[in-house]
Formats: structure tokens, sequence, C-alpha cells
């Protein structure tokens, strides 16, 4: 199993506030559709989805975008089949495409969402390690 291809189709960051007294952010990761598509002479699949941070008042970032994956016909076959039934990333944790697919969306999203976060001035919407002083 191998991922062919990342890429972002829609990259959109807003800040609503400077006011940065308290703050949340939540993130939201969502499959839109897996397919078996055609690309040159090699059947991959294509996996949509949305990946969507928001900062309570102060903000927001929605990222969308494509990942290309490549495994045998009968896994990427069984795949699509358990995507159309249950159309639910919970249940394709387990698939070992879907799970590095997955992964693969997380870390790219959420390095796309802190450099867009820094340029806005927003605050990071998951814990960096920081240099604490010493007592």
């Amino acid at each position: 199993m191998s991922i062919v291809n990342f890429s972002f189709t829609k990259i959109n960051a807003e800040k609503h506030s400077d006011k940065l007294e308290t703050f949340e952010s939540s993130t939201d990761i969502k499959i839109s559709s897996i397919t078996k598509e055609k690309f040159d002479s090699q059947e991959l699949l294509k996996f949509t989805f949305l990946f969507d941070v928001k900062y309570s008042n102060l903000g927001n970032i929605l990222l969308e975008g494509t990942v290309l994956a490549s495994d045998s016909n009968e896994k990427m076959d069984a795949l699509v089949e358990k995507w159309k039934k249950s159309k639910a990333v919970s249940e394709l944790i387990n698939d070992d495409i879907a799970h590095k697919v997955v992964n693969t969306i997380l870390y790219e999203s959420n390095i796309k969402c802190l450099e867009l976060a820094h340029s806005l001035r927003l605050p990071s919407h998951i814990n960096l390690p920081l240099l604490k002083k010493s007592s």
C-alpha cells in the first residue's frame, strides 16, 4: 500500500477577532468520498477530505483536498464497498489503506494549519512543546 499523491484543493483561513482572552479550538476531519479511479494506466483510490479548525470567536481554517493511494485491486474494491455502506471514518480506521491515508491527512493538514494560524496570528490548534523555567 502506498500514498501516490496528496494535494490541497481549497484553503480558507479567516481571523474574526484579536481578543485572545480565552479560546477553545476544535478540529474536525471528514472523508467526503472514496472512489476508485483510473490515472494513466493505474487504478487508484481517491480520497476527498475536509479538515476544519474552529477557534471559537477568533477565526477558522478550512482545508479541502485529495489523497491518491494504491494497493491490490481486491483491497481497494473492499474498501470502496465498506465506504458505500457506512460512510464513517471510524468504520475504516482498522483498514490498512484508510489508516495510512487518514494519518497522512492529519500530518499534512496540521502542518498547513499551523502555518496559516501563525500567519494570521491565531493560536496553535495543537499543543506544541515549550521550554519551561525551573523554579
